[in-house]
């Protein structure tokens, strides 16, 4: 057991070369967690962007090698022998890993380590036979003594993929709630999506909707935040210039490419849409909106039907229905009271996803996984 004169000592481990949600919660348990009561360090198993913004930040990052390709077996045996070794070095008390491979490699080495494993689930399991399902029926099989969903939902398809129920716990991701001072917007309504230009994420949907909206308010404007990560279907952002360069939206739609931080703009939004085509496992990009005082259109499935309390906080409409989006679209631009009222429900509702709770929920996990140790 843990020395409880100490703080714990806790490694991240992550396996994205970029940014992505799970990579921002791993900045904010480095610079979140009360110090007197853990100590994080964290382990990058991919170099890129993500690896850098680890080192600007002066984490406390440990070096065990980095993965290649998934098929060079060899390469990921000498990374899992150098990880095991930096958890038995080190003297930590738990392994806690964000993503499937991240748990894959991660989990083992706990294991052989002979230290608590976490496996924090960012995604919702697939019920497909795709590399990824597989990859995470496999990660499921790892020893963990706890495993870790972003919502309710993601919970109960883990369960439903074979996970113990009695080992997975729900910590929601966190968003600071102080306002974000807004990107300069063009005059007329804004509507924002964000997000990563890949075609699961619904970003044609929402342009699908904005074309049907335009016409009936010609003076509002539309703003795809966000762009190509890890690689995925580069063609997608090609496809949705093509589509917003067709009437009636031609001219009014705005392409940021991939920004740091999209908080800027959702906070020069007057609506944000949220329309991926699969189930949102959390939704980030709702959390954010929910702390501008911004309304949110949805589809009331996954993650954002939980955030979401439709006509208090935002709206939801039924998946995959594009008039009733833009249904909902035009009725928010139309009736400005509708807007600010629902603005204000959505501060309110923001106090479930501040960074703060996530931080506290996360802290009581790793002190329960090592029987309360810790001060």
């Amino acid at each position: 057991m843990p020395n409880r004169d100490r703080p714990l000592r806790v490694l991240l481990v992550t396996a994205s070369p970029e940014r992505g949600g799970a990579e921002t919660v791993v900045e904010q348990l480095l610079t979140g967690l009360d110090r007197a009561r853990i100590e994080p360090s964290v382990v990058a198993l991919h170099e890129g962007s993500f690896a850098d913004e680890l080192r600007a930040m002066g984490a406390s990052l440990v070096e065990a090698g980095t993965l290649g390709r998934t098929r060079n077996v060899g390469r990921g045996i000498r990374v899992l022998n150098r990880l095991t070794a930096v958890v038995r070095a080190g003297g930590f008390d738990i392994v806690h890993s964000h993503g499937t491979l991240a748990h894959i490699v991660g989990g083992l080495a706990a294991w052989r380590a002979g230290v608590p494993a976490i496996h924090h689930v960012h995604d919702l399991y697939a019920d497909t036979r795709s590399t990824d399902a597989v990859l995470q029926h496999v990660a499921l099989r790892v020893p963990a003594a706890a495993i870790v969903a972003v919502s309710h939902s993601a919970r109960s398809r883990l369960i439903a993929s074979g996970a113990p129920w009695n080992r997975v716990r729900v910590v929601q991701n966190g968003v600071s709630l102080a306002p974000t001072p807004p990107a300069s917007a063009p005059e007329g309504a804004t509507v924002v999506w964000c997000g990563r230009l890949q075609r699961w994420k619904g970003a044609h949907v929402f342009l699908d909707a904005a074309r049907i909206v335009r016409p009936l308010h010609p003076d509002a404007r539309f703003w795809v935040v966000g762009g190509t990560l890890f690689g995925k279907e580069p063609e997608y952002a090609t496809e949705l210039q093509e589509q917003a360069s067709r009437s009636p939206l031609a001219g009014a739609v705005t392409f940021t490419g991939h920004v740091h931080d999209a908080r800027p703009y959702i906070a020069a939004a007057d609506i944000v849409v949220h329309s991926s085509i699969s189930p949102e496992p959390f939704g980030l990009v709702i959390a954010e909106a929910l702390a501008e005082g911004k309304p949110v259109v949805a589809f009331d499935e996954g993650g954002p039907a939980e955030m979401i309390e439709s006509g208090r906080s935002g709206r939801l409409v039924a998946p995959g229905d594009i008039d009733g989006m833009a249904a909902a679209i035009d009725e928010l631009l139309r009736r400005p009271e509708l807007r600010a009222r629902i603005a204000e429900g959505a501060r309110q509702r923001a106090r479930h996803f501040g960074v703060d709770a996530m931080l506290r929920r996360m802290q009581f996990a790793y002190e329960e996984v090592t029987g309360g140790a810790g001060r």
